[in-house]
């Protein structure tokens, strides 16, 4: 039903008709909120947790609905973090996941052929973060400790089951590739 609604939205009547109860529409006017905030503060951002306070006084400012008013999260991470970071912030954020998934991609193309099951491991563990990463759009997740927690797990499972062939049964052990690492000093 709430994507139906979806159908409703109007570049005249906005977001108003999409849903009843009317939250298409504050979610709306949050986003262009958090939106004008990272406009009026693109490099420093308005502070680490100070969006909810910035809201309050920004919706204040403009009238806004009494649905919008208050100390409101963004309902996003990304423009959350920009709002609180600026562009920088955000640049870094969208890098550290870039980076995850650059890592957990070299070890899915390292182990495709030898060890099929810790690649498709591997491959559904990158699908639920890329998942988490598409929540991330309507949910703030920027200072949750799980975000970070994910981020590790990722990375070490793609480290372990790359390097590790300690678990690979010893008929096969002889075929598997290690992969070895270089230390530049």
């Amino acid at each position: 039903e709430r994507l139906a609604g979806l159908s409703n939205a109007s570049v005249e009547g906005g977001m108003q008709d999409v849903d009843p109860e009317g939250s298409a529409e504050a979610r709306w006017q949050i986003w262009q909120i958090a939106a004008s905030t990272i406009q009026q503060s693109p490099l420093t951002g308005v502070g680490a947790g100070m969006m909810p306070a910035t809201h309050r006084l920004e919706a204040l400012r403009r009238g806004a609905d009494l649905t919008v008013r208050g100390a409101r999260d963004t309902h996003s991470t990304y423009l959350r973090v920009a709002a609180e970071t600026g562009i920088p912030g955000l640049l870094l954020y969208l890098a550290i996941w870039g980076t995850l998934f650059a890592r957990m991609r070299r070890a899915r193309r390292f182990l495709r052929a030898a060890r099929p099951r810790e690649h498709q491991m591997l491959l559904f563990l990158e699908l639920s973060l890329v998942a988490y990463q598409v929540a991330s759009l309507f949910g703030t997740y920027g200072s949750l400790s799980f975000t970070y927690l994910y981020v590790g797990v990722g990375w070490l499972a793609a480290d372990i089951l790359e390097r590790q062939p300690w678990y690979v049964p010893s008929r096969a052990a002889a075929t598997v590739p290690v992969a070895t690492v270089t230390r530049r000093g």
